[in-house]
C-alpha cells in the first residue's frame, strides 16, 4: 500500500484533513463565540458582499371586515462590502519527518500552528468587533470620570 504524502491526495482531501488537523479546543478565546463564519471559496476573489436587511415601519393599520389585503411594504436592503485579507505562518524544521499521522515532531507542530490559528482569529475578531462597535460604555477611567 501507497503512503500517503502531500503528492497523491487529492486538494479536496488536504483541504478537508488540514481545517480538522487544526481544529484545537481553545477555551480561553471568547470573541469568536458570537462571529458569523464565512468560508472563502478559492474563486471569490478577496472582497465579500454582505446584505443587511433594513427594519420595516409598524404596520398601524388595521384589517377591516372585508379582509381587505392591506398595503405592502417595501423591504430596503444595505449592501456592505468587505475586503479579506488572509493570514498565515508555516514552521520550519530542519529534522527529517514522514508525512504519516503518528510522527511525534509533526503532530507538535499541527498542535502548535492550530494554537497559532485560534489565537489569530480570536485576535483579528477582537480588533473587528472594537472598530465596528456603536457604543463603548467604560466606567472608572484613569482619572475617576466615567466615560462612553
Amino acid at each position: 500500500m501507497e503512503k500517503a504524502t502531500v503528492n497523491n491526495l487529492s486538494p479536496t482531501l488536504r483541504k478537508s484533513l488540514s481545517a480538522r488537523m487544526l481544529a484545537i479546543e481553545t477555551p480561553h478565546l471568547i470573541h469568536g463565540l458570537a462571529a458569523i463564519r464565512e468560508t472563502k471559496e478559492d474563486h471569490m476573489g478577496d472582497e465579500i458582499v454582505f446584505q443587511r436587511m433594513d427594519k420595516l415601519d409598524a404596520k398601524l393599520v388595521p384589517i377591516n371586515a372585508n379582509c381587505d389585503t392591506p398595503p405592502s411594504d417595501l423591504p430596503t436592503r444595505t449592501d456592505i462590502t468587505a475586503k479579506m485579507k488572509i493570514y498565515g505562518g508555516w514552521i520550519k524544521t530542519t529534522k527529517f519527518v514522514e508525512l504519516q499521522d503518528q510522527n511525534k515532531p509533526l503532530n507538535q507542530f499541527v498542535r502548535l500552528q492550530g494554537i497559532q490559528l485560534r489565537e489569530t482569529e480570536d485576535i483579528l475578531t477582537r480588533e473587528m468587533l472594537a472598530t465596528t462597535a456603536a457604543l463603548v460604555d467604560c466606567a472608572d477611567g484613569f482619572n475617576g470620570r466615567a466615560i462612553a
